[in-house]
């Protein structure tokens, strides 16, 4: 029976009161509205968008977010490779700008595309893009699925066939990640397990906008130089008595830096980067110095038995010994060759064998493209003639030093030709992610369903047996036992 009747609903107050119940569960409903959107908006964001309350994802409609959450996700959220490979002194990803590309930075995009196809560049000269995320935490970027899809066909989604192939010890599919790499900072060194070698395959089958290159001007001056003597190019001149007008004409030289204008502290400041802080893959050394190499190899070892004992090699005489042309990437020759480069003093003699610093120099993604120029347009009056022909302002470059890769022209060319698929990437994303975690590769979705199943069987066993019970004896808490079965 209701329980107001048919008569007193025609009553003004009682229908003033319906309207009231209504418009209140109305009001209620379409409070619950906006939560629930902020909540499909907050499943698409990522560690820049995270503080944003918009029920629109600001990078669905604005390209500049998009074009920020694509940059952070690029440089797999390190802020710091961002500012080296860009040459950008910016606080954060928030305050990056969509630009747009001149015709000069289309030219070097142009010869950057072209450096890039006929170059034989190292492994170690980039990383992969969109395979880590440290800050937004849980995401699965499309690359690092890409890659954990390719081993999983492999090992036909084996977790133990995987660790056995590649000597790794994942639990599971949900443990398996792959740190991005980074090979500015000296002690990071290449791997050479199962693991790191089918990564590197991996990485090799990306397009070059899917890389970023390392620079290492780019550590120089922002890991380096802005960390000990501020951004402030004022602070910096004081220091070193200088007088350049900006971080621009700032740079690393490729071999220390001499001649009018520099100073002592810009040198000491080169050494200290180049013997102790800077990839040892980075840095060559002059053939003059082999010599002093193997006096330090004799010094060391004393004798060849033991230098071939650890080497595992057979040489006559220390004379015979290669000098590296390109620093060694593990084991003794690695070793060794760092303390030649810092410094080794010997404990008998008490004498320092150290490379010559005149003998140093830089071989990074930088100089190369730098030389690549040079040897395509010869001087610098005939790169510019070439790309005023493309529609650059005349003498749009000064000096080679202050050319550096163009690496944000060339990734913001291949944004502008992928918005749409972005968009859609950042916006499945995450559901992938979840569902990878507990259906795919997790046991959350069968959890739940075995413990659905045994709470409808327990509620079907005890709940009709206690209602007999409750019905046919009436005990004096059969109030109490029913609200607790409720």
């Amino acid at each position: 029976m209701a329980i107001i009747s048919t008569i007193g609903r025609r009553h003004p107050a009682v229908r003033a009161m319906i309207f009231g119940i209504y418009a209140v569960l109305v009001l209620g409903a379409i409070s619950m509205v906006y939560p629930f959107l902020l909540m499909i908006a907050g499943s698409t964001k990522s560690a820049i968008d995270t503080p944003d309350a918009r029920i629109i994802p600001p990078f669905l409609i604005d390209d500049e977010a998009l074009y920020r959450k694509h940059v952070q996700g690029l440089f797999n959220e390190s802020l710091l490779q961002m500012q080296m490979a860009y040459d950008l002194d910016i606080p954060s990803f928030i305050a990056l700008e969509l630009k747009t590309v001149t015709p000069a930075d289309r030219f070097l995009v142009d010869a950057w595309r072209d450096f890039l196809a006929s170059t034989n560049i190292p492994f170690y000269a980039s990383s992969a893009a969109y395979i880590h995320t440290p800050v937004s935490r849980g995401s699965m970027p499309h690359n690092f699925r890409a890659f954990k899809q390719q081993l999983m066909e492999t090992y036909n989604g084996d977790i133990e066939r995987l660790n056995a192939g590649l000597d790794t010890g994942y639990v599971n599919w949900n443990s398996f990640y792959v740190l991005p790499e980074n090979y500015l900072q000296r002690r990071n060194v290449p791997g050479s397990s199962g693991l790191d070698l089918a990564f590197r395959a991996f990485k090799e089958t990306l397009p070059a906008t899917e890389h970023y290159f390392f620079s290492a001007e780019g550590f120089y001056k922002h890991a380096f130089l802005k960390t000990q003597y501020g951004k402030q190019i004022e602070d910096f001149n004081e220091a070193h008595d200088t007088a350049y007008a900006s971080w621009d004409e700032v740079h690393l030289d490729r071999r220390v830096p001499a001649g009018p204008g520099r100073t002592e502290r810009e040198r000491l400041d080169w050494e200290e980067c180049v013997r102790t802080l800077l990839n040892a893959l980075w840095i060559r050394a002059d053939q003059e110095a082999a010599g002093l190499y193997r006096t330090f190899l004799a010094a060391k070892y004393l004798t060849l038995e033991a230098y071939n004992s650890a080497y595992e090699t057979n040489y006559a005489a220390f004379d015979m010994i290669p000098f590296p042309t390109e620093p060694p990437r593990h084991g003794f020759g690695y070793s060794d060759w760092i303390a030649f480069l810092q410094g080794w003093e010997d404990p008998e003699s008490g004498h320092i064998h150290i490379l010559p610093l005149e003998s140093i120099h830089i071989e990074s993604v930088d100089f190369l493209f730098r030389d690549y120029l040079r040897q395509t347009f010869g001087t610098m009056d005939a790169l510019n003639r070439a790309a005023e022909a493309t529609g650059a302002e005349p003498d749009a470059f000064q000096n080679w030093m202050r050319i550096l890769p163009p690496q944000q022209a060339f990734h913001l060319e291949a944004f502008e030709a992928s918005k749409g698929m972005l968009r859609w990437e950042f916006v499945k994303r995450n559901y992938i992610a979840v569902v990878d975690f507990i259906v795919l590769h997790g046991r959350g979705v069968m959890n739940t369903v075995i413990y659905c199943l045994l709470a409808i069987f327990a509620a079907l066993l005890v709940n009709p047996l206690a209602a007999y019970a409750l019905s046919r004896y009436k005990p004096p808490s059969t109030y109490t036992m029913l609200l607790i079965l409720m």
